[in-house]
């Protein structure tokens, strides 16, 4: 148990036993008070109610009585005592009920995971050096071809025009040309030959 539900708890018995013991005196209490009442016939007063042998009985039943009494009266002031006592214990388990909740909620901090060992570096390949050859002359350059003399061509023979006779020609027709008809006259118009009034 923390700290915290210590004392809760330690705070709660207080409040218990505080109530057990107010019970218990007011029980003593009552008692004695009921005691003292009851033992009243034992003082041998002249004109007392109880006769005088009935004193003890008196007595044991004022006692009784008186006690029941603070018992009861105990009991009804121990219950506010006894009230705080749970509502302390309740309130711890409230509490506590709160920090788990706000414990799920919370993000968990991420796990560090072991540190990965970097592997080794792996050394870059040397190139081997350069090979130097000697200069190498160029091969020499292939001869040339003979030249080939041009084919002899003979001389195409002549050739002989062939004379043909014209075809006879036709005779000339002269076109055929249709009449032109004359144009009519168009009539004057009648305002031109209005007889004009007189002013």
């Amino acid at each position: 148990m923390t700290e915290t539900g210590h004392i809760f708890e330690q705070w709660a018995k207080h409040l218990e036993a505080k109530a057990s013991g107010l019970v218990m005196a007011s029980m003593v209490g009552g008692g004695l008070m009921g005691a003292a009442l009851g033992g009243v016939p034992l003082l041998r007063l002249s004109n007392a109610v109880v006769p005088h042998h009935l004193g003890y009985a008196t007595l044991l039943i004022g006692a009784a009585a008186g006690a029941y009494l603070g018992w009861s009266f105990g009991q009804r002031r121990g219950t506010g005592l006894r009230l705080q006592a749970e509502v302390a214990r309740r309130q711890f388990q409230v509490e506590q009920s709160l920090i788990r909740r706000m414990m799920q909620l919370a993000p968990t901090p991420p796990v560090q995971q072991p540190p990965v060992p970097m592997p080794a570096p792996v050394p870059a390949p040397v190139a081997p050096p350069p090979v130097v050859h000697a200069p190498v002359a160029p091969p020499p350059p292939p001869p040339a071809p003979a030249p080939v003399p041009p084919p002899l061509v003979s001389a195409p023979a002549p050739v002989t025009p062939l004379l043909t006779t014209p075809a006879p020609a036709a005779p000339a027709v002269p076109p055929v040309v249709s009449p032109i008809p004359a144009p009519t006259p168009e009539p004057p118009p009648a305002a031109a030959y209005a007889p004009q009034q007189a002013v």
